[in-house]
Protein backbone atom coordinates (compact mmCIF):
# COMPACT_ATOMS: atom_id res chain seq x y z
CA UNK A 1 0.00 0.00 0.00
CA UNK A 2 1.07 3.39 -1.10
CA UNK A 3 1.99 5.44 1.96
CA UNK A 4 1.47 9.46 1.29
CA UNK A 5 2.40 12.70 3.53
CA UNK A 6 2.44 15.89 3.19
CA UNK A 7 4.74 18.23 4.29
CA UNK A 8 4.94 22.27 4.56
CA UNK A 9 7.01 24.27 3.25
CA UNK A 10 7.91 28.17 4.54
CA UNK A 11 8.53 30.38 1.91
CA UNK A 12 9.04 34.14 1.44
CA UNK A 13 5.84 34.86 0.08
CA UNK A 14 3.67 32.14 1.41
CA UNK A 15 3.61 28.23 2.22
CA UNK A 16 4.78 25.35 -0.37
CA UNK A 17 2.67 22.20 0.19
CA UNK A 18 4.68 18.87 -0.87
CA UNK A 19 3.35 15.53 -1.20
CA UNK A 20 5.94 12.76 -1.36
CA UNK A 21 4.49 8.98 -1.48
CA UNK A 22 6.84 5.99 -0.79
CA UNK A 23 5.65 2.39 -0.87
CA UNK A 24 7.25 -0.84 1.56
CA UNK A 25 8.11 -2.42 -1.85
CA UNK A 26 10.89 -0.58 -3.87
CA UNK A 27 13.87 -2.71 -3.22
CA UNK A 28 12.33 -4.30 -7.03
CA UNK A 29 11.49 -1.35 -8.46
CA UNK A 30 13.16 -0.07 -12.20
CA UNK A 31 13.76 3.38 -12.70
CA UNK A 32 13.46 4.85 -16.45
CA UNK A 33 14.59 8.27 -17.28
CA UNK A 34 11.81 11.03 -17.89
CA UNK A 35 11.73 14.17 -19.36
CA UNK A 36 13.32 15.35 -15.97
CA UNK A 37 15.79 12.76 -15.27
CA UNK A 38 17.36 12.36 -18.70
CA UNK A 39 19.41 9.60 -19.71
CA UNK A 40 23.35 10.29 -19.66
CA UNK A 41 24.81 11.08 -23.20
CA UNK A 42 27.09 8.80 -24.81
CA UNK A 43 30.73 9.08 -23.55
CA UNK A 44 32.74 10.47 -26.03
CA UNK A 45 36.39 9.28 -26.15
CA UNK A 46 38.79 11.16 -25.00
CA UNK A 47 41.89 9.15 -24.37
CA UNK A 48 42.86 5.61 -25.27
CA UNK A 49 42.03 4.85 -21.38
CA UNK A 50 38.56 5.16 -21.91
CA UNK A 51 38.00 2.20 -24.06
CA UNK A 52 40.24 -0.35 -21.98
CA UNK A 53 43.14 0.00 -23.95
CA UNK A 54 45.31 -1.49 -20.68
CA UNK A 55 43.75 -4.97 -21.97
CA UNK A 56 45.95 -4.57 -25.25
CA UNK A 57 49.06 -4.59 -23.26
CA UNK A 58 50.63 -2.42 -25.73
CA UNK A 59 52.53 0.39 -23.97
CA UNK A 60 52.90 3.11 -26.13
CA UNK A 61 49.33 4.01 -26.15
CA UNK A 62 49.19 4.61 -22.31
CA UNK A 63 51.56 7.40 -22.56
CA UNK A 64 50.62 11.13 -23.31
CA UNK A 65 50.50 11.80 -26.93
CA UNK A 66 53.10 13.85 -28.66
CA UNK A 67 53.24 15.82 -31.33
CA UNK A 68 55.53 13.33 -33.79
CA UNK A 69 52.42 10.83 -33.05
CA UNK A 70 50.75 13.11 -35.34
CA UNK A 71 50.20 11.85 -38.96
CA UNK A 72 50.39 14.25 -41.83
CA UNK A 73 47.73 15.96 -43.02
CA UNK A 74 47.49 13.58 -46.10
CA UNK A 75 46.39 10.61 -43.93
CA UNK A 76 42.51 10.86 -43.14
CA UNK A 77 42.25 9.11 -39.87
CA UNK A 78 38.52 8.86 -40.34
CA UNK A 79 38.98 6.50 -43.50
CA UNK A 80 41.22 4.01 -41.48
CA UNK A 81 38.70 0.61 -40.91
CA UNK A 82 35.44 0.12 -40.44
CA UNK A 83 34.72 3.20 -37.79
CA UNK A 84 37.36 5.58 -38.59
CA UNK A 85 40.78 6.16 -35.88
CA UNK A 86 40.38 8.20 -32.91
CA UNK A 87 43.16 11.10 -33.16
CA UNK A 88 44.05 11.26 -30.09
CA UNK A 89 44.71 7.77 -29.95
CA UNK A 90 47.39 7.65 -32.64
CA UNK A 91 50.76 6.62 -31.19
CA UNK A 92 54.07 6.12 -33.30
CA UNK A 93 55.53 2.44 -33.10
CA UNK A 94 57.79 2.44 -36.19
CA UNK A 95 59.94 4.39 -38.33
CA UNK A 96 62.00 3.55 -41.16
CA UNK A 97 63.35 5.23 -44.35
CA UNK A 98 59.91 7.36 -45.81
CA UNK A 99 57.54 5.01 -43.54
CA UNK A 100 56.28 5.53 -40.14
CA UNK A 101 53.65 3.23 -38.72
CA UNK A 102 51.21 3.91 -36.00
CA UNK A 103 48.93 2.63 -33.45
CA UNK A 104 45.40 3.95 -32.48
CA UNK A 105 42.01 2.55 -31.90
CA UNK A 106 39.02 2.34 -33.91
CA UNK A 107 35.38 4.32 -32.63
CA UNK A 108 34.79 0.99 -31.67
CA UNK A 109 37.45 0.61 -29.59
CA UNK A 110 39.22 -1.83 -32.07
CA UNK A 111 42.57 -1.62 -32.12
CA UNK A 112 44.35 -0.49 -35.76
CA UNK A 113 47.60 -0.35 -37.33
CA UNK A 114 48.19 2.36 -40.13
CA UNK A 115 51.31 2.18 -42.32
CA UNK A 116 52.31 5.80 -44.01
CA UNK A 117 54.26 6.18 -46.87
CA UNK A 118 56.47 9.33 -47.03
CA UNK A 119 54.02 11.38 -49.81
CA UNK A 120 50.45 9.99 -48.63
CA UNK A 121 50.27 6.28 -49.56
CA UNK A 122 48.61 4.45 -46.49
CA UNK A 123 47.64 1.19 -45.27
CA UNK A 124 45.72 0.18 -42.06
CA UNK A 125 43.93 -3.24 -40.75
CA UNK A 126 42.09 -3.21 -37.08
CA UNK A 127 41.09 -6.18 -34.93
CA UNK A 128 39.53 -7.00 -32.06
CA UNK A 129 41.20 -6.81 -28.62
CA UNK A 130 40.26 -10.85 -28.05
CA UNK A 131 41.74 -11.18 -31.71
CA UNK A 132 45.21 -9.33 -30.53
CA UNK A 133 45.81 -11.39 -27.69
CA UNK A 134 46.16 -14.27 -29.56
CA UNK A 135 47.26 -12.84 -32.98
CA UNK A 136 49.54 -10.23 -33.85
CA UNK A 137 48.26 -7.59 -36.56
CA UNK A 138 50.00 -6.62 -39.40
CA UNK A 139 50.40 -4.57 -42.79
CA UNK A 140 52.15 -4.67 -45.69
CA UNK A 141 52.44 -1.34 -48.15
CA UNK A 142 54.56 -0.27 -50.90
CA UNK A 143 54.54 1.60 -53.22
CA UNK A 144 57.21 3.23 -56.28
CA UNK A 145 59.09 5.17 -53.32
CA UNK A 146 59.22 2.65 -50.72
CA UNK A 147 57.49 0.34 -48.72
CA UNK A 148 57.31 -1.54 -45.32
CA UNK A 149 55.57 -4.82 -43.60
CA UNK A 150 55.04 -4.09 -40.09
CA UNK A 151 53.45 -6.74 -37.39
CA UNK A 152 52.56 -5.08 -33.67
CA UNK A 153 52.09 -7.38 -30.86
CA UNK A 154 51.25 -6.95 -27.12
CA UNK A 155 54.65 -5.86 -24.96
CA UNK A 156 54.48 -9.19 -23.23
CA UNK A 157 55.19 -11.42 -26.00
CA UNK A 158 58.67 -9.43 -27.20
CA UNK A 159 60.65 -11.85 -24.55
CA UNK A 160 59.04 -15.00 -26.40
CA UNK A 161 61.14 -14.12 -29.41
CA UNK A 162 64.36 -15.09 -30.39
CA UNK A 163 66.82 -13.01 -33.03
CA UNK A 164 66.97 -16.56 -34.19
CA UNK A 165 63.43 -17.50 -34.71
CA UNK A 166 62.99 -14.38 -36.39
CA UNK A 167 65.67 -14.69 -38.86
CA UNK A 168 63.92 -18.07 -39.54
CA UNK A 169 60.79 -16.17 -40.00
CA UNK A 170 62.24 -13.46 -42.28
CA UNK A 171 62.10 -11.02 -39.44
CA UNK A 172 63.33 -8.05 -37.20
CA UNK A 173 63.15 -6.24 -34.32
CA UNK A 174 61.65 -2.39 -35.32
CA UNK A 175 61.76 0.76 -33.99
CA UNK A 176 59.95 -0.48 -31.04
CA UNK A 177 60.59 -4.01 -28.85
CA UNK A 178 57.13 -4.98 -30.17
CA UNK A 179 56.93 -4.26 -33.51
CA UNK A 180 58.33 -6.67 -36.25
CA UNK A 181 59.29 -5.56 -39.86
CA UNK A 182 59.67 -7.99 -42.38
CA UNK A 183 63.99 -8.49 -43.02
CA UNK A 184 63.97 -9.15 -46.71
CA UNK A 185 61.94 -8.28 -50.15
CA UNK A 186 59.41 -11.25 -50.11
CA UNK A 187 57.15 -12.89 -47.80
CA UNK A 188 57.92 -13.83 -44.07
CA UNK A 189 56.48 -16.71 -42.82
CA UNK A 190 54.19 -17.15 -39.76
CA UNK A 191 56.15 -17.15 -36.30
CA UNK A 192 54.40 -19.32 -34.03
CA UNK A 193 55.63 -18.74 -29.79
CA UNK A 194 55.60 -20.71 -27.38
CA UNK A 195 52.61 -19.76 -25.68
CA UNK A 196 50.74 -20.57 -28.97
CA UNK A 197 50.55 -16.43 -30.00
CA UNK A 198 50.82 -16.00 -33.71
CA UNK A 199 52.65 -13.47 -35.94
CA UNK A 200 51.45 -14.09 -39.17
CA UNK A 201 53.60 -13.55 -42.19
CA UNK A 202 54.08 -10.64 -43.34
CA UNK A 203 53.48 -10.71 -47.79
Amino acid sequence: MRQCRTVAVGLAVGVLLLSACTSPHTEDATVSPTALDPAPAPSVIESPRRVGVEDLGIAALLRPQRQSDVPNKAVNLGDVGDHGVVPPSVRIVDTAKGVTSYVGLDKEGQLCLVVVIEGGAAGSTCTTADRFARRALGVSLTSPSGGRAVAVLPDVRVAEISDLALSEAGLMRGTLPNVLVASKRKASSDLVLKSGYVVPGLP
